[in-house]
């Protein structure tokens, strides 16, 4: 006899139109505003989890707290399909048990960025008792996570489900709640020691979700201890330039520092900075947290244009990559709009912003023709052929 998985899968594949046509593949669109369509999409998502073939997700949202409301998927008839189910049938009887008991085996080894990723899949298959079980691992490990970017790539993605739950007034919200509390404390402690020079993106978005944290009514996240940790990183000059950026840019978007002081504050910290390489995470920081506050400071673009022009070539090249990411913060009207002002320090006439605001190369190209260009001109001087 067929173990009871394979009859509760093609039920549910059947009660909701879904069965596969051994015929040809076909395409299924499902609005997940609709209560009987996300209930055939979380019949969906669990045979995915099972990893039986022949159902396919082609669109859809990344994690279920995503704005996009629809997702396509491909079904098609598979010939081992079955036997994958009888092999997931050793994880439950039924749809739901079994895909609850494959994501179980994940929180065994999980870390704290995994089992954020289980919360998410608890979301796409339906699943509340496996999130409560995940929730409760993600309590005793939010305590004692030794990195900073770790709690990066987990907190984003908790608060995210934690505020879909509490919208819909889920049973887990508060549970999850205590959870993203302890993550926040974690990352304060550990912000406040971090030392060094290099600072990874995820860092710089551990800030950005103490900062959404401490921004949410429903969190008890206390922003005056934010401030005061934020307060002593912008000041340290031991601190990671890319943090210290990242503190006085949640101060100044926050509203801690009047705009004058913080923009002032800003230029203080740009003209000491020496390395080329720091040059390029402080301000990457310091856009992270306060891009709108940023973009209207017409002060800190001049001085940072000042800066670069001061800068020997070599040490601009070496900030390059820096910078670019620095200024990849800003979504692409906004580099533009950054990009017209820069020309208009420089006196470039109306007719020509377009040129000069798209490389017709890529940079690294760029880069290349000019390392040969220099070396080409060192060649000629050497040997007295300059003209």
């Amino acid at each position: 006899p067929r173990p009871p998985l394979v009859s509760d899968a093609r039920a549910a594949l059947s009660a909701h139109g879904l069965a596969p046509d051994p015929r040809a593949p076909r395409e299924v669109t499902l609005a997940l505003t609709d209560a009987a369509q996300r209930a055939a999409s979380r019949a969906l998502h669990r045979l995915r989890v099972l990893r039986v073939p022949g159902f396919t997700r082609l669109s859809g949202p990344a994690r279920a707290t995503d704005p996009v409301l629809e997702e396509t998927w491909e079904i098609a008839a598979a010939l081992d399909a079955e036997a994958a189910l009888v092999e997931a049938s050793a994880l439950g009887p039924t749809l739901a048990a079994a895909a609850a008991g494959a994501l179980e085996e994940r929180l065994s080894a999980a870390d704290l960025e995994a089992l954020a990723a289980v919360l998410a899949e608890a979301l796409f298959v339906g699943v509340d008792a496996l999130t409560e079980r995940a929730i409760a691992r993600a309590a005793a490990l939010a305590a004692r996570e030794p990195r900073l970017d770790r709690l990066g790539r987990a907190l984003g993605p908790l608060i995210a489900i934690w505020r879909h739950d509490h919208t819909l007034g889920g049973a887990s919200a508060p549970a999850l709640a205590r959870v993203i509390e302890a993550s926040v404390a974690r990352a304060l402690w550990l912000l406040e020691g971090r030392a060094g020079r290099a600072t990874s993106a995820d860092e710089l978005h551990a800030v950005l979700a103490i900062r959404d944290a401490a921004r949410l009514d429903g969190l008890d996240v206390d922003a005056e201890i934010v401030r005061e940790v934020m307060t002593r990183r912008a000041a340290d000059p031991h601190a990671p330039p890319a943090l210290r950026g990242a503190a006085l840019g949640y101060l100044w978007a926050e509203g801690a520092l009047e705009p004058a002081v913080a923009e002032r504050r800003a230029l203080d910290a740009l003209a000491r900075t020496s390395r080329a390489e720091a040059l390029g995470a402080l301000l990457g920081g310091l856009f992270a947290l306060a891009r709108e506050a940023t973009a209207e400071s017409p002060g800190l673009l001049r001085a940072i244009d000042a800066h670069l022009a001061e800068r020997p070539w070599d040490d601009f090249l070496a900030a390059l990559p820096a910078l670019r990411a620095a200024f990849g913060w800003f979504p692409p009207r906004e580099r533009d709009a950054i990009a017209r002002r820069v020309l208009a320090l420089h006196g470039a006439a109306d007719d020509e912003p377009e040129r000069l605001r798209r490389l017709a190369l890529a940079p690294s190209s760029l880069s290349r023709a000019d390392a040969l260009e220099r070396h080409l001109d060192a060649l000629e001087a050497r040997y007295g052929l300059t003209p």
